[in-house]
C-alpha cells in the first residue's frame, strides 16, 4: 500500500500540469461611438461569459444600461471595460440622442453575451 501513494501523486500532479484545454480567458471585444454620426459602433456585439468589452465613448456621447443590475452611466468621453458574467441581452442607450425612455429607438446598441 505505501507504492500506491507514489503512483497516485504522480498521477494527480500529471492531470494538473501542462496544456489548459484552450481555456484562456477571452480577448476583450471593442465597443465605441462613430466620430461622424450618432451610432455605436459596432450597433450589435456578441461576447461570450466573461469576455471584457472595452468601451470608448466619443466627447458628446454618454452611455446608459437598461439592466438596473449595471446601470451606471458612463460620461461624455469616458473609458472603461465590462465584464459580463450571466448569458443575456443588454441594451443601452445615449440618452442625449435617443428617444426619451427608450433603448430601442435612437442612439441604441446592444451587448449579446452567450
Amino acid at each position: 500500500s505505501y507504492l500506491l501513494v507514489p503512483a497516485l501523486m504522480v498521477a494527480l500532479v500529471g492531470a494538473c500540469g501542462g496544456d489548459d484545454g484552450g481555456n484562456d480567458p477571452p480577448a476583450a471585444a471593442s465597443l465605441g461611438t462613430s466620430p461622424t454620426a450618432n451610432l455605436f459602433v459596432p450597433p450589435t456585439l456578441t461576447v461570450r461569459v466573461g469576455q471584457p468589452v472595452n468601451i470608448t465613448l466619443g466627447p458628446t456621447h454618454n452611455l446608459d444600461f437598461e439592466n438596473a443590475a449595471i446601470a451606471d452611466l458612463m460620461t461624455f468621453g469616458a473609458t472603461g471595460t465590462r465584464t459580463f458574467q450571466t448569458p443575456g441581452t443588454y441594451r443601452y442607450r445615449c440618452p442625449e440622442h435617443g428617444v426619451a425612455g427608450s433603448y430601442t429607438e435612437g442612439m441604441v446598441g446592444t451587448i449579446v453575451v452567450q
